[in-house]
């Protein structure tokens, strides 16, 4: 198990406002967020999830927000974020070896020192879990839904396992502010889990990088030493659930193709077994351009996988105008239905289906300018899916503000000083003039109710309600509400006076100054209940924005 609690990989370009959080910091720009991205998987592993992950992030930091990641690896290579390292266990029966994050202290020293705007949680399991629960007490909070990690923990022996985290995802989900799918597959497959109130999370893909005008004749030598042949190509980890092996047929002689599996992962070192003595070849990760070359060097692009709630490696071949033959799922249905260069299998076909399919993908003519599939991409840029999500990240704050238990503590607050204005006016007329009267004790009332108003109305709107003041503007909307609340507040406490005042006139056991100040106290409590309510959810909450659909991505 690796142990190292703390690395802080780079240097962020804005470094976090080291405080403490009692105190008021310097103003912020509300259009530049902080955000806690909390993942359990990150560069330099490679997979849907990161990629999605590390293209949002460069187009959050190029937008001029501040992001934070905590994972259970990082990339000293990635300049301007920085990174928190959380401890990780292996185990070499489950998934290759593969580290997986487990629960410590770095995420909570991470936010606080960051004091994040919204904290998002990417497709948590145990260390994920965990952060959302915290996270969630203290801060806006978003969780992403990826993958069904169910779905894979039943082809790793831990099957027995599915209904518990089926559980545990419904318990953690509910607790976030914003819930995100990638795609109508995952929203659906939350709505299976009796879990609601999803909105997507726009799928993306590098328009600049994945092009059909690439120059890829030095790859396709690289991949396929044999010209004449037609190149496969499959990008993807190499796991079992990925369908792999389906390609096998399509490399063995007699046939024109050539099949490269690009990629790593758990189940390589069986499938480089399985295709031994094959036309084929494995080529390990490849990123950047080589990876866009990979792409443009092939004939078909041949996606088995039935588990993919999307798959971003769709997409990036659909925009280097390679033709796609893929299983019949409903995330390739989403993706695929509407592009004519694309062949959908039926899942558990056999394999001459899936062999008259390539075929039929690779007679097709290619396009300069990528054809059908590249213009069905077009709009889906990296920058779009982004704008989407940091919408969400301010829906997030909306529904709840900064972190929870400190605003209604700073109510609180507020509450004590408004409170002693309050009894104050009211103790004073009480000894000046003590009386029995319920209509001079709610005079009284009304005028100790109208000074706490104020002093209510002076301290919310400048301490405790004002990041929302500075996000929403529009402060004479704000102060007529704050008005009409007043109005209720005083209604509801002159009611609860009279009320008590009249019942308990009539008693000579207690002193008018008892029986007056009684009544007092049971409407000031009453009155505050309603106060914060209305303040909270009525006089300083910002419009929501429209979250920004751009469409639906998996592991």
């Amino acid at each position: 198990m690796a142990t190292d609690p703390l690395l802080a990989a780079s240097t962020a370009a804005w470094p976090p406002t080291r405080r403490s959080p009692d105190l008021p910091g310097p103003r912020r720009d509300p259009a530049r967020l902080r955000i806690a991205i909390v993942t359990e998987s990150w560069r330099p592993y490679v997979d849907g999830v990161v990629t999605r992950l590390d293209n949002t992030v460069r187009e959050l930091r190029a937008a001029g927000h501040e992001v934070v990641v905590v994972a259970p690896s990082v990339d000293p290579g990635l300049a301007g974020v920085t990174q928190y390292r959380t401890p990780t266990l292996s185990l070499g029966w489950l998934y290759g070896g593969r580290p997986w994050a487990i629960p410590g202290r770095v995420v909570g020293r991470a936010l606080r020192e960051l004091d994040p705007d919204v904290v998002h949680v990417v497709n948590p399991v145990l260390m994920g879990s965990l952060a959302l629960q915290y996270a969630s007490k203290r801060y806006p909070t978003v969780v992403s839904y990826h993958t069904d990690v169910s779905v894979y923990a039943s082809m790793y022996h831990l099957g027995w396992a599915r209904p518990a985290l089926h559980e545990m995802m419904r318990r953690v989900y509910r607790r976030a502010d914003v819930r995100l799918a990638t795609s109508e597959v995952g929203a659906a497959q939350l709505a299976e889990l009796r879990i609601g109130d999803v909105e997507l999370w726009g799928r993306g893909v590098d328009l600049e990088l994945f092009r059909p005008d690439r120059d890829a004749s030095a790859m396709r030598r690289r991949l396929c030493p044999e010209p004449d042949r037609k190149l496969v190509v499959y990008v993807g980890r190499l796991a079992r659930e990925k369908g792999c092996e389906r390609l096998l047929p399509l490399a063995a002689d007699p046939g024109p193709y050539h099949v490269a599996l690009v990629g790593d992962g758990p189940d390589r070192a069986r499938l480089e077994r399985l295709f031994a003595g094959t036309r084929s070849s494995f080529t390990g990760v490849l990123q950047g351009d080589d990876l866009a070359d990979a792409y443009a060097a092939a004939d078909v692009f041949v996606f088995p996988s039935e588990t993919d709630t999307l798959g971003l490696v769709l997409l990036e071949a659909l925009a280097s105008g390679v033709p796609v033959v893929a299983t019949d799922s409903p995330a390739a249905r989403v993706v695929l239905s509407e592009c004519p260069s694309a062949r959908l299998v039926p899942a558990g076909a056999s394999d001459p289906a899936l062999r008259e399919a390539v075929d039929g993908a690779a007679r097709l003519r290619r396009s300069p300018d990528g054809g059908p599939g590249r213009r069905l991409v077009r709009d889906r840029g990296w920058k779009a899916a982004t704008r989407g999500l940091v919408d969400h990240y301010r829906l997030a704050r909306l529904r709840t503000g900064p972190p929870r238990r400190k605003r209604f503590g700073k109510f609180l607050a507020v509450g004590a000083s408004n409170a002693l204005v309050d009894l104050g006016v009211f103790n004073f007329f009480v000894l000046v003039h003590p009386t029995r009267s319920a209509g001079t004790n709610v005079v009284y009332n009304t005028v100790a109710v109208i000074g706490a108003i104020f002093n209510s109305y002076f301290w919310n709107s400048r301490w405790t309600f004002s990041d929302v003041v500075e996000r929403a503007g529009g402060r004479w909307r704000q102060r007529a509400l704050f008005l009409a609340q007043g109005g209720i507040n005083l209604a509801v406490s002159d009611a609860v006076v009279l009320g008590l005042a009249l019942l308990l006139s009539t008693s000579r056991v207690l002193p008018a100054a008892v029986v007056s100040n009684l009544s007092k106290v049971v409407a000031m409590f009453t009155a505050s209940a309603v106060s914060y309510l209305l303040m909270h959810y009525v006089v300083f909450r910002a419009a929501a924005p429209r979250p920004h659909h751009t469409g639906g991505e998996a592991a």
